[in-house]
């Protein structure tokens, strides 16, 4: 749980949208029996795991709330990992 006073680095919250869906790419690609590099490459980019941005968020109160858009298919999962020595 958040503490008051702390600082927490927070990761941009898309998760398995149009945006970062390898799987929904590569129907856009038109599911191609062979991907060319590029192609391999644009997947790559966007399934290696990593957020989109990210950003350092402070609870001043021991609760966290943030209005994020919600698309169709769109999942959010959302990480605060707290920043060292931010006491």
């Amino acid at each position: 749980m958040p503490g008051p006073g702390s600082n927490y680095f927070c990761p941009d919250p898309v998760f398995l949208s149009k945006y970062n869906d390898p799987f929904t790419a590569d129907v856009e690609m038109g599911s191609p029996n062979q991907l060319t590099r590029v192609q391999v490459e644009a997947l790559k980019k966007m399934s290696g795991g990593e957020p989109a941005g990210q950003e350092v968020i402070a609870i001043t109160d021991g609760h966290f709330s943030q209005t994020m858009p919600l698309r169709t298919n769109d999942c959010y999962q959302v990480v605060l990992t707290p920043v060292k020595n931010s006491r």
